[in-house]
């Protein structure tokens, strides 16, 4: 029988050390839409003077890892995945709305919050067999979000190769979800100097997309064909706010470029803000995903972009650690669930 692509599910197993291992899948991950897992294969024909033109005799294997591609919709009870696998395992508080906080870390080496590895299966849920890649590792995270929409996110791993197993995946349920929309968003602009979440910025913001980047690469040592680790990257991150043109935000970003003005003043720290109350048990749980930026502008953005014939402006931050935030990047997580499956 042919594999049909709307019968696939990528399901994954968890850890947050011994890289490389192959976890037991025990999640059938939620609101997924693509999936692309890619074996990087590295080989060659052992170059030599053999009295022949043929184009080789001996196949040389110089390196075997992996690579994956993931996108679909930011879920409240899901997210937590994603930043856990950017940012570090967070441990949920202990009370019934079940809180995780993030922050980029300033120094992997002393303070390495232990971000989450994946093995990832991907497949059909029946005998055929199904993709497998384990060691999974973030190396890029992108949310966007627009008004009439719900978020988005993609998402980049490195991995320690991709096999075919031909056994079946897991037999896992699915779980209710609850998609983060574009209508349930606010959006807060202050100035470097003060706290995060003060000014609203209200009937303005018409989408957003948060790129984060952990630069992490993977590592091989002699006797070994695939890597045997990953090592942390300095962070880079830009925030784009696509927003109507006022006067208000033409003076935000005049206040920002003008050359007179210090770098402590021209920081923004921006935070994008979502909330809900859950319908699904237990009834009433808040829900809300938050996100605090740092950024600074390095380019002026062209004049003027169009939204439905509203003349918008688009500011590209490009992230700064801020002494106030006493990082670039934070993140926190609101969904009632205890635990991740």
């Amino acid at each position: 029988m042919p594999q049909i692509l709307d019968l696939m599910q990528l399901q994954a197993g968890t850890n947050d050390s011994d890289w490389g291992t192959v976890m037991t899948l025990s999640s059938k991950l939620m609101g997924i839409s693509d999936v692309e897992i890619t074996p990087e294969y590295n080989a060659g024909l052992l170059e030599e003077i053999r009295n022949s033109v043929h184009p080789g005799y001996v196949l040389v294997k110089n390196h075997v890892q992996a690579s994956a591609k993931l996108s679909g919709a930011v879920l409240y009870e899901d997210f937590p995945y994603w930043l856990d696998a950017a940012l570090g395992t967070a441990s949920a508080t202990l009370d019934s709305e079940y809180t995780r906080a993030y922050t980029a870390s300033v120094d992997w080496a002393t303070t390495d919050p232990s971000p989450k590895i994946f093995t990832f299966g991907y497949g059909a849920n029946s005998s055929d067999g199904y993709i497998g890649m384990p060691g999974a590792t973030l190396n890029g995270l992108t949310i966007k979000g627009a008004w009439g929409d719900p978020l988005t996110f993609s998402a980049e791993f490195l991995g320690k190769e991709a096999a075919s197993s031909d056994g079946a995946l897991a037999v896992l349920a699915d779980r209710n979800v609850t998609p983060v929309m574009g209508h349930q968003g606010s959006l807060f602009v202050d100035v470097g100097s003060d706290a995060v979440g003060t000014t609203p910025v209200t009937t303005t913001a018409f989408s957003f997309e948060l790129e984060m980047k952990p630069n992490r690469a993977l590592v091989t040592h002699l006797g070994s064909l695939t890597p045997d680790n990953y090592k942390h990257g300095k962070w880079s991150g830009t925030l784009k706010l696509v927003v109507e043109l006022t006067s208000d935000q033409v003076t935000l970003f005049n206040q920002q470029v003008d050359p007179t003005v210090t770098s402590v003043n021209a920081e923004r720290v921006i935070r994008l803000s979502f909330a809900i109350t859950s319908d699904a048990a237990p009834f009433g749980t808040p829900m809300s995903l938050r996100f605090d930026f740092a950024g600074v502008l390095l380019k002026k953005p062209a004049a003027w972009g169009d939204a439905d014939g509203v003349a918008t402006i688009e500011l590209e931050y490009s992230g700064i650690y801020n002494s106030v935030l006493a990082t670039w990047l934070a993140a926190r997580s609101v969904n009632g669930v205890s635990a991740l499956p």
